[in-house]
């Protein structure tokens, strides 16, 4: 009953936030050529939210999950705790939280760090306030990945 609570919360979750438009046109890492390889990641979302997960180990892939981008050593998220970004070498809560990291690159970028870094320290200002449906931390890494895939300079709105 829990389960399949949960897989609803996440279903309409995924659908109302647009990310069925992302799921559905993803781009492969072949489309992002040259530079540094950054990945996509999810952390369990109850565990961050200071609630441990009751089920067994599974390999479902849908699920609450918080989203971000690991990108030439660095880590970058938001949402963390309300409208507040983190960049840095490490992961909130990545010392007791499950956190994956996709085997594959999602993509290349010649970008550096620092124009990275001013994107999430931007980001807020640009697409508004944090929202659990329409701008979360999965639309978060969906745009940082379309900076890092689409861009060969640090577009103007990262300052």
């Amino acid at each position: 009953m829990i389960n399949t609570f949960l897989l609803t919360i996440g279903c309409v979750v995924v659908l109302l936030s647009g990310q069925t438009s992302a799921w559905l046109l993803e781009k492969s890492h072949s489309q992002c050529h040259g530079g540094k390889p950054y990945y996509f990641g999810t952390t369990d979302l109850l565990c961050k939210l200071g609630r441990r997960s009751v089920r067994a180990p599974s390999r479902f892939s849908l699920g609450l999950s918080h989203g971000w981008i690991l990108f030439d050593g660095e880590y970058f998220e938001w949402g963390v705790s309300g409208d507040s970004y983190h960049y840095g070498s490490t992961l909130t809560d990545a010392d007791h939280c499950k956190t994956v990291r996709e085997s594959q690159p999602a993509g290349y970028s010649q970008l550096d760090r620092a124009c990275i870094e001013k994107c999430a320290r931007s980001y807020k200002g640009r697409y508004g306030a944090y929202h659990l449906l329409t701008n979360n931390c999965h639309d978060f890494a969906n745009r940082i990945s379309e900076v890092l895939c689409n861009h060969t300079q640090c577009p103007g709105w990262c300052h």
